[in-house]
C-alpha cells in the first residue's frame, strides 16, 4: 500500500521465539519480533488461544492452527517490526494484528517465498491486519514475497505502483481488491 510515511528501522529482537501473544487494553503497542516458525513449543506453554486462531478438521479429527504471533491493541496503535528467521524445513507463518488505531508493519522475510513453489526457501507467509478505524500501513521486502495479496476495506485501498492489481469488487460495505506481489 503507497503512504506518504517511511519505514523505520528498529533494532531488532536477539532472540527468537514462536507462538507469541501480545494483548494491550489501552496504548500503543511498539515491539520487534523474531519469529523462528520452526520451534516447536509444549502445549502447556502455550499461550490461550485468540478467537482468531482456526480450527478446520481433517479426516474428523479437530486441528487448531495457531498463529505464530498474534498481536492485538484494543485501544491503541501498533508499530512493529516482525522478523522471520530461514526454515531448513517447509513451514507456515501465521499472523494476527488487530487494533482500533493506525497499525504500521515492517516485515523481514528470508529468501524469495512463492506459495506454488514445493522448494521455496521460505515461509508461507499468511497475514490477518485489521483495524476498526485506523490505517494499515504494510512494508513488504521486493523479491521476497510472491503470490496473491487479497484486501478487504471499508474504505479505498491504495498499492504501491510496483504491484499489479488484477481484481477489485465492491459489495454494500467493504471493497475487495487482489493484486499480485
Amino acid at each position: 500500500m503507497q503512504s506518504h510515511r517511511q519505514p523505520q528501522t528498529h533494532r531488532q529482537s536477539k532472540r527468537p521465539g514462536n507462538y507469541m501473544t501480545i494483548v494491550q487494553n489501552s496504548g500503543p503497542i511498539e515491539q520487534n519480533f523474531l519469529i523462528d516458525p520452526a520451534i516447536s513449543v509444549p502445549s502447556t506453554l502455550l499461550p490461550p488461544r485468540t478467537p482468531y486462531e482456526s480450527v478446520t478438521y481433517e479426516d474428523n479429527v479437530k486441528v487448531i492452527q495457531r498463529n505464530n504471533l498474534n498481536i492485538i491493541a484494543k485501544r491503541g496503535e501498533i508499530d512493529t517490526n516482525i522478523e522471520v528467521i530461514k526454515s531448513d524445513r517447509q513451514t507456515n507463518f501465521r499472523v494476527d494484528i488487530r487494533s482500533r488505531g493506525d497499525i504500521e508493519i515492517r516485515l523481514h522475510l528470508p529468501g524469495t517465498i512463492s506459495p506454488d513453489d514445493p522448494t521455496r526457501p521460505g515461509p508461507l507467509c499468511l497475514m490477518n491486519v485489521y483495524s476498526s478505524s485506523g490505517n494499515i500501513y504494510l512494508w513488504i521486502p521486493r523479491k521476497r514475497l510472491e503470490g496473491p495479496l487479497n484486501v478487504t476495506a471499508r474504505r479505498d485501498v491504495q498499492f504501491s505502483t510496483a504491484l499489479l492489481v488484477v481484481e477489485e469488487a465492491e459489495g454494500m460495505f467493504y471493497r475487495q481488491s487482489c493484486c499480485m506481489v
